[in-house]
């Protein structure tokens, strides 16, 4: 869309032409004096926004057929790194999260991008529609030794990518992931260790696990139909390894544990019991898989 400039006088009196409009193009482009002429002034691309109001520019992602505000886009993308610091501090560090989760919120929800190292915190809440995000469970670690619950997964649509939640010594009444009641939370690509529990959920509809580990707890996950119906639980892919009591415990406790799938699941090296199920309901596995446990089911 070709513009007419505008003429600009800087403050010593020389003239230019300027752009009525910001161009941002991801291409080189060409100055022209008029229909005929040309300038033989090429440019590089524009394609930065410093000191530009942008709110209302419009962008597609890949993953979409539609265009978005460029504001919306960079609001559901949080860097808690911009919102405080990371040290040696848990409670720093807990704070830091802690803002960023807020800003996610605040905005509806959204991804929280965590940097990568050992990040020591004390305990932290997730909120609706919040994901808390690692650069990879190699990568990334939160880790905490506080007796209690650590991480609380405290909303429909909140959940933990690409990270490991890493209790250190097995502390006394701790609890890695912690969630009641919620619907659709998700865990990716997560592992959970060296806790006295590595996952207890009470209730929740719909939860999403891929890629879930659990490594050396004395009870690796609660999943429990209690205070609500846990129900519609999908759990593909994993290794659940190195727990003392029970690998995965599955239970009745006045509520039902129903439609419950396990696919493709290791369960290696537990020194008490690898599945254990009390009460349950339409509960299917497929491509499990059991090696050195000391009792399996």
């Amino acid at each position: 869309n070709p513009q007419t400039l505008e003429l600009y006088t800087d403050a010593d009196g020389n003239t230019y032409g300027k752009f009525t409009a910001p161009i941002y193009i991801g291409q080189a482009y060409e100055l022209n004096i008029n229909d005929v002429d040309t300038s033989g002034i090429q440019k590089v691309p524009l394609t930065s926004l410093e000191g530009e109001n942008a709110e209302n520019a419009q962008a597609k992602p890949k993953s979409s057929n539609y265009l978005r505000r460029l504001q919306d886009l960079l609001q559901n993308q949080i860097f808690a790194a911009d919102y405080g610091a990371f040290g040696t501090s848990p409670s720093t560090n807990t704070a830091t999260i802690n803002t960023a989760i807020g800003k996610a919120a605040a905005s509806g929800g959204g991804v929280v991008f965590l940097p990568p190292g050992t990040i020591e915190i004390t305990q932290l809440t997730v909120s609706a529609g919040v994901v808390l995000r690692g650069m990879g469970r190699d990568a990334t670690a939160l880790q905490s030794q506080t007796g209690a619950e650590i991480i609380t997964l405290d909303g429909d649509g909140c959940g933990l990518m690409d990270l490991t939640i890493d209790g250190v010594t097995l502390v006394a009444s701790s609890v890695g992931v912690y969630s009641e009641n919620p619907q659709r939370i998700i865990l990716q690509d997560v592992l959970i260790k060296r806790f006295v529990t590595g996952l207890y959920l009470q209730g929740c509809d719909d939860p999403i696990f891929r890629g879930l580990s659990i490594d050396n707890c004395t009870i690796g996950a609660k999943l429990y139909g209690e205070n609500d119906t846990l129900d519609h639980l999908s759990w593909s892919g994993g290794i659940v390894s190195t727990c003392t009591t029970y690998g995965l415990d599955i239970s009745y406790e006045g509520e039902l544990a129903i439609n419950l799938t396990l696919d493709d699941i290791a369960f290696k090296s537990n020194t008490g019991v690898a599945l254990h199920v009390n009460g349950g309901k339409y509960i299917g596995g497929h491509g499990l898989r059991w090696s050195g446990n000391t009792h399996d089911v």
